[in-house]
């Protein structure tokens, strides 16, 4: 016959502290971890169209379109340029357009408006570019 043994209180204070650090550290992980894409936004194939007003879109900024995941900015009058809005960090939507940046609230990163190029931050691919036609009242993007 084997002998049972009850657990000690410290032991059961010391598992349970081992399985609670556990879990908090693979929180961590997955909230910085990423998927199996590598972290490199929407897929370019992917088919997205839309419009904004002109009017909608601030000279030394721009407009983030959630539904679409599309950011225009106009760095400077009459020029406008299209990109995904989610990060190629870990995936987050941008949510700030200055005259210079995309910026991520997620992990800081920042993107040049004119290019989507990575300028600050973790990340270090750029944004997808949208094809966009611009009119004299609207701001079409693909």
């Amino acid at each position: 016959m084997s002998e049972r043994r009850d657990p000690s209180r410290r032991g059961v204070i010391r598992g349970s502290a081992a399985v609670g650090g556990g879990i908090a550290t693979a929180a961590l992980l997955a909230a910085c971890g990423g998927d199996d894409a590598g972290g490199q936004g929407t897929d370019a194939t992917s088919t997205v169209s839309g419009a904004v007003a002109v009017g909608d879109v601030p000279v030394g900024g721009g407009v983030v379109i959630a539904d679409t995941e599309t950011v225009i900015t106009q760095p400077a009058a009459g020029e406008y340029f299209g990109f995904s809005s989610i990060c190629t960090h870990q995936g987050c939507p941008v949510a700030t357009v200055t005259a210079e940046h995309i910026i991520c609230p997620c992990h800081s990163s920042h993107y040049d408006t004119r290019t989507g190029e990575p300028v600050a931050g973790p990340a270090d691919q750029p944004l997808t570019p949208r094809s966009i036609t611009v009119t004299e009242t609207e701001v079409e993007y693909s």
